[in-house]
């Protein structure tokens, strides 16, 4: 098939963007793209999802629909692309949504886009700023890192108002345990472990909680990567994981990591919870591989058993939305927890992919 960005005036694609919400990370207000498949809207914003493709301006008429139901936030345009035919197709955009900001982009082959207003069929309010690609993200950042600190503080709030009423229930839980005398009814003990339990299960999710709103500050300290990777395993049972290549031999160190060690091995034990979880716990049978991936300087965390994803959440939306496939209540915000240690890193963690299905986590390490 020919590649829709050597022939524009042939074809054009438009693709309609569903807003995204990854987990307890704002939405970017992004709903509408017009460009074609290869052009740098798609990686300069990558909080968005394909939902719709219309293969030409004709068939935007056929879109309307579409657009009246799921009500977009914005609409981006490919400037590069727009000839004075297409004025028709974008005035019908403004009189359908009044009230959602329209952004045009300027390509490489448009340095001025007066030719638009000149035409006469296109509303002025329309072209408020052109933006050229390389200005997108530095404007999105700051409104998203205000909201990111927002979150944060709300998280953060929740957090320290929840953890010292369940202390003192968890305190006096195990103080129970403790004094329950052996005549006990059986009734009774299996109600007070059923108690503790979840004590200790809300607990862990204020821990995951915490990390997300205010991770502690990174120290830099030079360590070996293998070595912490293996120290990282030390909580598990042994028999649960199979080691790759040279991270499985013990006398290999491996490349050398320059950051904070100990946050780097809590997102590892995270991740490798949560991968021991999905593949059925200590007793699951298959072991879950780790290999190391030198050229990415990344670390395969691999499933044994490839789940199959929740209808309607595209594999492209994997990278963004985690914690929609994680179904374990007590393990839901180990994912976003260890993505946004690593990225507070400089690293990142991105889901693994087979036949379409989730067959496990890369943790992208930083190299410091």
């Amino acid at each position: 098939m020919e590649n829709p960005s050597s022939n524009p005036h042939f074809l054009r694609y438009f693709r309609f963007l569903a807003k995204v919400q990854p987990p307890l990370k704002p939405e970017i207000p992004i709903a509408a793209l017009v460009g074609p498949a290869t052009a740098p809207l798609g990686t300069l914003l990558p909080e968005i999802r394909p939902g719709l493709e219309v293969q030409s301006w004709p068939e935007l008429y056929a879109a309307i629909p579409s657009f009246a139901r799921e009500k977009p936030g914005t609409v981006w345009i490919d400037g590069s692309l727009l000839s004075e035919q297409d004025l028709g197709a974008l005035r019908m955009l403004k009189q359908l949504l009044p009230h959602v900001p329209i952004i045009l982009i300027l390509g490489k082959g448009k340095k001025d886009p007066s030719w638009l207003p000149e035409a006469g069929a296109l509303d002025l309010r329309i072209l408020h700023s052109p933006l050229k690609p390389s200005e997108v993200l530095p404007l999105l950042l700051p409104v998203e890192t205000a909201k990111e600190q927002t979150t944060s503080s709300l998280i953060a709030g929740l957090a320290d108002f929840l953890n010292n009423p369940l202390a003192s229930l968890a305190g006096r839980l195990q103080l129970m345990n403790i004094l329950i005398p052996p005549e006990a009814p059986k009734d009774f003990r299996d109600n007070l472990e059923i108690a503790t339990e979840a004590a200790e299960r809300m607990q862990k999710i204020l821990e995951r909680l915490t990390l997300l709103a205010r991770p502690p500050r990174p120290v830099a300290r030079k360590s070996p990567l293998f070595g912490l990777i293996r120290k990282s395993l030390e909580p598990f049972p042994y028999k649960a994981f199979e080691l790759s290549g040279d991270l499985g031999k013990g006398k290999i160190e491996g490349p050398e990591f320059l950051g904070d060690d100990h946050l780097l091995m809590q997102s590892f034990s995270l991740i490798l919870g949560l991968a021991l979880d999905l593949a059925g716990g200590e007793d699951g049978g298959d072991k879950v591989l780790l290999a190391f991936q030198d050229k990415r300087f990344a670390l395969d965390v691999c499933i044994p058993h490839p789940l199959s994803l929740p209808c309607g959440i595209p594999n492209l939306l994997l990278p963004f939305q985690l914690s929609p496939l994680l179904h374990n209540p007590d393990s839901g915000l180990d994912a976003p927890a260890a993505r946004h240690l690593l990225r507070g890193l400089g690293g990142d963690l991105d889901p693994l992919l087979r036949s379409g299905l989730l067959g496990g986590f890369r943790i992208l390490i930083p190299r410091g």
